[in-house]
């Protein structure tokens, strides 16, 4: 039941090596108790990425740490093919592989956004935003 959910290999696809990082680079300048810790997330299509998809999260971010909170990290997870299939003929062919890929290359040199493929690769069928967020 819930050992086998936990162990399932679906749930081990989000990489959690920037947060870890991040938080361990706090406790080290011994600043880990010193502000809230937060992650950010953000669901969509990216079908294809583009520049205010990153600026959205870097304005959350901005706002975020302006408000007292540390942001360790930051997912950007594409939605489920399912999903992008309805928003018309071009995103239909940039599939939930294509879409992960270049989010990937986006991202590459990011220290705290990163992309979690869970949703697009291994949700059943499209979900909603707080069925993502909930799952992460």
């Amino acid at each position: 039941g819930h050992l086998q959910k936990l162990i399932d290999p679906q749930w081990l696809t989000t990489p959690l090596h920037i947060v870890r990082r991040n938080i361990l680079a706090l406790e080290e300048e011994g600043r880990i108790h010193d502000k809230r810790l937060l992650v950010l997330m953000t669901t969509g299509c990216f079908a294809p990425v583009h520049d205010m998809h990153i600026s959205m999260m870097a304005r959350a971010k901005e706002a975020a740490e302006k408000n007292g909170y540390q942001v360790v990290g930051g997912f950007m997870s594409p939605s489920h093919d399912d999903y992008v299939s309805s928003k018309g003929e071009i995103a239909r062919k940039l599939t939930a592989a294509h879409r992960i890929n270049i989010l990937n290359k986006v991202l590459a040199d990011s220290d705290w956004l990163v992309t979690d493929p869970w949703e697009s690769r291994y949700a059943p069928t499209d979900i909603n935003f707080t069925d993502a967020l909930q799952r992460l």
